[in-house]
């Protein structure tokens, strides 16, 4: 039996919305400093959070009501079908790729030089439009831009 796309909805919506809690629960475990929590660097990450858990739930009650259901039998065929495509492999790199950034680089070598690599990895691969220098100039800029910001106008401190 083919998927509907409310079953597709309903699914992607419980996975995004275990995902939410996951991240939302890792950020309320980090230590804020000295910093007020409104002036800290982690407001906008959890306002983004509560935010798209909120969208989340829309997007399964919408789900709901245009009659999806979870159908158990046909997962496994429906994760197989999934993994196969190109958009699937892309989206489980990025995942993966922040989920090492924020668990691994970040603790390790602190956020300015994960940051850094993270950002001008992504424009080297992704924007094709930008040569390296153009990577190299944009990813300084952006750096610099954050660091005046939370750094110097919040008092945050960042590693």
């Amino acid at each position: 039996m083919k998927m509907r796309p409310a079953d597709k909805d309903l699914i992607a919506g419980i996975v995004l919305l275990i995902f939410n809690i996951f991240i939302y629960t890792q950020i309320t475990h980090i230590r804020w400093g000295h910093a007020r929590f409104v002036y800290s660097a982690i407001f906008m990450p959890m306002s983004a959070n509560v935010l798209f858990s909120i969208l989340t739930a829309a997007l399964i009650i919408k789900s709901i009501i245009k009659g999806g259901r979870l159908r158990f039998r046909e997962w496994g065929a429906i994760l197989k079908a999934s993994a196969s495509t190109r958009e699937f492999r892309v989206v489980s790199i990025f995942t993966l790729v922040i989920f090492l950034l924020v668990f691994v680089a970040v603790p390790t070598v602190g956020f300015w030089i994960s940051g850094s690599i993270f950002m001008l990895g992504v424009l080297l691969v992704c924007v094709k439009s930008f040569t390296p220098l153009l990577s190299v100039i944009f990813t300084v800029a952006t750096i610099g831009v954050l660091y005046g910001i939370f750094v110097m106008i919040f008092m945050v401190p960042i590693r």
